[in-house]
C-alpha cells in the first residue's frame, strides 16, 4: 500500500508539471489558462499532501532522491511524447541513470 501512495504522489507531482507546461501554449488569463493554471495549482498541492504522508512511510534517504527522480523521468518522457521535445543522446543517457539511481536507491 505504502508504495502506491508513492507512486500516486509521483504521478500527480507529474501531471501538475504538464498542466503548467500545457498552460503556457495559452494567452494568460484566458479562460483555458485559468482552469489549466488552476488544476495544476491543486494537483500540487494534493501531490504535496501525498508526499507528505509519504516522508512518514519510508526513510527521507530514499523516497526523497527517488521521488524526484521518478518525477524527472516521467517529465521528461511526457515532454518528448506529448509536447514533441527534443530528445538527445545525454539526456537519454541521463534518464537511463536516473534509472539506475532509483534502482539502487530503493534496493
Amino acid at each position: 500500500m505504502k508504495y502506491i501512495l508513492a507512486i500516486l504522489s509521483i504521478v500527480l507531482a507529474t501531471t501538475a508539471q504538464i498542466l503548467v507546461k500545457s498552460a503556457s501554449f495559452q494567452e494568460i488569463y484566458a479562460k483555458k489558462w485559468i482552469i489549466l493554471t488552476l488544476t495544476a495549482v491543486i494537483t500540487y498541492g494534493v501531490a504535496f499532501l501525498f508526499q507528505s504522508y509519504v516522508f512518514r512511510l519510508f526513510p527521507l534517504t530514499k523516497i526523497g532522491p527517488s521521488s524526484a527522480i521518478a518525477v524527472m523521468v516521467l517529465v521528461f518522457v511526457c515532454g518528448v511524447f506529448l509536447f514533441g521535445e527534443s530528445l538527445q543522446l545525454k539526456q537519454v543517457i541521463g534518464i537511463i541513470l536516473g534509472v539506475i539511481s532509483v534502482y539502487l536507491i530503493m534496493s
